[in-house]
């Protein structure tokens, strides 16, 4: 990787579940019904430097709550689809209404619910990761599952360290998209 700025910038998306991906997956509901969601301070902190960055940001979740929205606004996030049940609708509504190209894109979910979600990004050249909990074999299974099946690109452990796999899996599709970008430029050029 380059230049970590120059290189990101041909990022055109970045789209994230938040249940499992932004969070450890663990819920507590509150009287009102709303839920209690653990956040870790630097993944908040990520998403909001790149949406000052200028990043198009989207999160796409089943999950709800006032607290939940809270969260997203204050971290800058514009875009979110909550409570939602059909995430393929909402991400070709985010993809056709800022006119993205897939090819562009990073998707992370946990789910099955984001398969659909990761395969369409996928599908059309974009890069898709299915995070999970390693001590939940369960979840380690559903992964490696969905990497046979072709439906996603990576599979990772949900953790975001500098250290970790995720933080190497996200390099590396940056550095493809910039590699892309410049090949295209190349090719244009006499």
């Amino acid at each position: 990787m380059g230049n970590f700025k120059e290189d990101i910038a041909q990022v055109e998306a970045i789209v994230l579940d938040v249940d499992g991906v932004m969070t450890d997956g663990g819920i507590i509901p509150t009287p009102d019904g709303d839920f209690i969601r653990r956040y870790d301070a630097k993944d908040g902190y990520a998403v909001a430097y790149a949406i000052r960055e200028g990043y198009k940001v989207c999160v796409i979740s089943g999950g709800r709550g006032e607290m939940l929205r809270r969260r997203l606004e204050m971290l800058g996030v514009t875009r979110f689809y909550l409570n939602c049940m059909d995430k393929t609708a909402a991400i070709e509504e985010f993809i056709s209404d800022y006119g993205l190209n897939a090819e562009n894109m990073i998707y992370m979910g946990d789910g099955e619910t984001d398969v659909p979600c990761m395969k369409i990004v996928k599908m059309f050249g974009g890069n898709s990761i299915a995070v999970y909990n390693p001590d939940i074999k369960k979840k380690v299974n559903v992964a490696k599952k969905l990497l046979r099946q072709h439906r996603v690109n990576f599979i990772t452990p949900a953790r975001y360290t500098k250290e970790s796999r995720t933080y190497e899996v996200v390099c590396a599709i940056i550095d493809k998209i910039k590699a892309d970008f410049d090949l295209a430029k190349l090719a244009k050029s006499k």
